[in-house]
């Protein structure tokens, strides 16, 4: 079956067109340099996320939330040796009904007052955890992080496209051609959201009043001296990066 002359014309049309098309992506090929830049920057924290938790379990929920609240007050009130203020702290507040850990069969209310505040001086770090153990708090957590994350990547950014330079400056090296200017860029890591750059730090922990021990190396432990240890923070960029080549 032939196919009208039309139809044929227009197939051989399409046919030229991609033929072009792929010749001119080849010869774009050879006149570009395409490389991938990377960097990662190992930065120091910046700011300590501090939480402490207080707990009082009583016969009613009004009674235990009332003593549980007056330890935080207490905490409050203490910390201000170490230049928190009472507005510094955030405040979140729980009561739940509980077995007791002697007496299973006995429910009691069980509630507690989480303090959390942000610090970008923690040298009295250690004191911290130690005043927060004496003031009977039953959890103690700390965690690590950049102020300004976007400022930290955009420079990692701008080492990853250095990087990518010195890539294309040895590539038309090894070509026996010259290295012409970028002629376009690709981003293809992704800026850290504010989870990614936490890392916890590691200490001991105040015993919950059904424990007498923990394994979780990010709280505070009573038989265990404490160490605080803030890691460095690694932000990451990756791009990919075209070059033009000048014969």
């Amino acid at each position: 079956m032939m196919l009208p002359r039309k139809a044929l014309t227009i197939l051989l049309v399409m046919a030229v067109v991609c033929c072009a098309a792929a010749i001119a992506r080849a010869q774009q090929a050879e006149r570009e340099i395409i490389v991938t830049g990377v960097s990662d920057l190992e930065l120091p924290p910046t700011v300590m996320n501090l939480q402490i938790t207080t707990l009082a379990i009583g016969p009613t929920g009004a009674k235990a939330a009332d003593e549980a609240q007056g330890r935080a007050d207490e905490v409050i009130t203490d910390f201000r040796q170490f230049g928190l203020q009472p507005n510094d702290w955030r405040q979140d507040r729980a009561v739940v009904r509980r077995p007791l850990p002697d007496e299973p069969r006995k429910i009691a209310f069980w509630a507690t007052v989480t303090l959390s505040a942000r610090l970008d001086e923690f040298t009295s770090a250690t004191d911290m955890f130690d005043r927060a153990s004496q003031l009977k708090a039953v959890n103690v957590k700390f965690d690590f992080e950049l102020d300004e994350p976007a400022v930290a990547y955009e420079n990692a950014l701008k080492h990853a496209l250095d990087d990518a330079h010195r890539r294309a400056e040895l590539i038309a090296r090894e070509m026996n051609v010259t290295l012409g200017p970028p002629i376009g860029c690709e981003e293809l890591s992704h800026p850290p959201g504010r989870d990614m750059n936490r890392f916890a730090g590691f200490g001991r922990r105040a015993p919950q009043p059904d424990q007498t021990d923990s394994d979780d190396d990010n709280t505070l432990q009573p038989d265990r001296p404490m160490v605080l240890k803030p890691e460095m923070i690694t932000v990451s960029a990756t791009v990919r990066a075209h070059y033009a080549i000048v014969r």
